[in-house]
């Protein structure tokens, strides 16, 4: 089997946006209908960004940090933040909750989010709504109450889900890194390192969360659509 991300061709249009607002950038209208690799991306990536082979400017990651801890110390007094404070001891457990504070208070994007079983549940809550629409429309107007209901209970449990985790997130630090590529642009434009090797370290993470594969085994020949492979 060829070494793809096993992407489907609607995944692509979440990849790109994903990407635009990762690094900050616009793609002219053609260049995504001639990706067909991960070196492809890397190419229009790099192409927006100066080579700085000698790797001069601040720590992306450590710019993002002092940011979250400015962000997160008001939900967590008396807990000393340092990059090794791990995410289950913070008072706020919920993933969700922080985002949102992230966001609001540090106004910076945040990584994905991995729903718990509760999440999970939540979700075939929202399929079973799904499946009984259908239902319902060959029944009476009452029979309507019944999805309705599944999809109210299903958002409020996903949205409410005290065991939701960022996605490759245990610690702080975890958090900062992810963080920094999730606003890889915006620290570019402030002074952050923006070398070859860092936009590639970055945009690894970004296919990562969008794929099949971990980081470890993307390159530059991986290929994006399952149906390409």
């Amino acid at each position: 089997m060829k070494n793809t991300l096993g992407l489907h061709d609607d995944d692509d249009i979440y990849l790109f946006e994903d990407l635009e607002a990762s690094f900050a950038i616009r793609f002219h209208d053609e260049e995504p209908a001639g990706w067909r690799t991960v070196g492809d991306i890397f190419q229009s990536v790099a192409a927006r960004f100066g080579d700085d082979p000698t790797g001069a400017g601040k720590c992306g990651t450590a710019m993002a940090f002092y940011r979250l801890r400015a962000a997160l110390a008001p939900l967590a007094p008396g807990v000393r933040l340092t990059p090794e404070t791990a995410l289950a001891d913070l008072p706020v457990r919920s993933a969700s909750r922080l985002s949102k504070v992230i966001k609001r208070d540090g106004g910076l994007r945040t990584p994905a989010l991995v729903l718990s079983w509760l999440g999970g549940i939540g979700f075939l809550l929202f399929l079973a709504g799904l499946a009984m629409v259908f239902v319902a429309t060959s029944v009476d107007a009452v029979s309507w109450l019944v999805p309705v209901g599944l999809f109210v209970t299903a958002a409020l449990v996903i949205r409410f889900d005290p065991w939701t985790t960022f996605k490759g997130c245990r610690t702080v630090g975890d958090l900062a890194r992810r963080v920094a590529v999730r606003n890889f642009g915006r620290f570019s434009g402030a002074g952050a390192r923006s070398g070859r090797d860092d936009l590639w370290s970055a945009l690894l993470i970004v296919l990562a969360d969008h794929g099949n594969l971990p980081m470890q085994r993307i390159n530059t020949d991986t290929i994006l659509l399952q149906s390409q492979a």
